[in-house]
């Protein structure tokens, strides 16, 4: 990954790859990240970033802060945004009331995710039921965890019969979210990304591209 400055005011990180066809713009913390193919000169690049200013600031307002684990901070579920208010009972328990994530525990961090963990699940096995896969001759519904995933929305693990969901994915909305089950469980049918997965995809999910576009753009 090689750090780029354009006139001494923009900078960003750009990896080249090979079959690629494509330029790809996304944030990583602060920084502007690039992927394009080899064949694509420099100069066409650094217009590429310069050109995507907008696009660039409405990714960091998406990238806000989501979750404080603090009395008084937020977090962000289902793209609806609590206020977290520490009730001290010692017990590993919250609730969500009117505008506010009720925590019972001083530990804040512990307790919140552990909610969020089992809210999380709850929710992607019911999208999980809704779409069985016919595998191996049966119904099919594969193990689920859910994971302090940094870099990834799912993964697949088909010699498993397993997949992994992002803890981060219950800041989005529903519909996000689903796009990112359906995505993982394709992926027992095709490992890989091929027109044929994205037509099976397409075939669960129509509009599957909207939820393509709001990741890009800094869903998390």
């Amino acid at each position: 990954m090689e750090k780029i400055v354009i006139n001494n005011h923009l900078d960003y990180y750009l990896i080249r790859k090979q079959h690629m066809k494509r330029m790809i713009l996304r944030l990583k913390e602060e920084d502007i990240v690039v992927s394009a193919p080899n064949y694509i000169p420099i100069k066409q690049i650094n217009q590429f970033v310069e050109t995507s200013q907008d696009k660039i600031e409405q990714m960091r307002e998406k990238k806000k802060i989501k979750i404080q684990y603090q009395d008084g901070g937020i977090a962000k579920i289902l793209g609806t945004t609590y206020h977290i208010k520490l009730i001290n009972q010692n017990r590993y328990l919250c609730e969500l009331k009117d505008e506010y994530l009720y925590v019972y525990h001083s530990n804040i961090e512990k307790c919140v995710k552990k909610f969020l963990k089992l809210q999380l699940y709850d929710i992607v096995m019911v999208m999980i039921k809704k779409y069985p896969l016919t595998l191996r001759q049966h119904q099919f519904i594969p193990e689920l965890k859910i994971k302090e995933l940094k870099s990834m929305h799912g993964v697949c693990y088909y010699h498993k019969d397993c997949i992994a969901i992002s803890l981060m994915m219950i800041h989005e909305p529903l519909w996000v979210i689903e796009y990112v089950v359906v995505h993982e469980l394709v992926h027992f049918i095709h490992q890989n990304h091929s027109k044929d997965f994205y037509h099976t995809v397409k075939s669960l999910l129509p509009n599957y591209k909207d939820a393509i576009t709001y990741l890009k753009q800094g869903g998390y």
